[in-house]
């Protein structure tokens, strides 16, 4: 389930959800562009289920998309790979979505870092937790401490 997790001084509105194939559908604001962090949290789960996070990526109307963790380029080629082959751009670079990847963001409040600072300029911007339950909580205090500390 989505859920807000607050907003910051330049009006960006953050969510944070935990990973199933059917997570970034039916959004809130409806059709508008968002910007998707993936919070790599259990590599194990990235691997095994990385054609299906992929396809939610690339269904749902993402203008920018960042990777975290160890396979952070290999997840951000296979989102490329996976656009061109659903249709969304012609080929591998064109930028439909944007993509970019950080391996060195492995724990949460890096991952956290990334999306508070990653690039895009969307007004909805979604934190994607592959991980259990614990990593999602995890995931959310981060994000909600980092846009606390933007206040400071």
């Amino acid at each position: 389930m989505l859920q807000y997790i607050g907003d910051d001084d330049v009006g960006r509105h953050f969510y944070a959800v935990r990973f199933r194939p059917d997570c970034l559908q039916s959004l809130p604001w409806g059709g508008e562009e968002f910007d998707c962090t993936v919070f790599a949290c259990d590599p194990q789960q990235i691997r095994e289920r990385a054609q299906s996070i992929c396809a939610a990526l690339v269904d749902a109307n993402t203008d920018w998309v960042a990777t975290t963790g160890p396979d952070a380029e290999w997840l951000h080629d296979l989102v490329d790979s996976s656009s061109v082959h659903r249709g969304r751009q012609t080929a591998v670079g064109d930028g439909s979505p944007m993509t970019a990847w950080h391996e060195d963001a492995v724990g949460v409040d890096q991952m956290a870092d990334v999306v508070y600072y990653g690039a895009g300029g969307q007004d909805y911007v979604v934190a994607l937790v592959v991980g259990n339950e614990i990593d999602f909580t995890s995931a959310v205090g981060s994000l909600k401490g980092r846009l606390a500390r933007q206040r400071d």
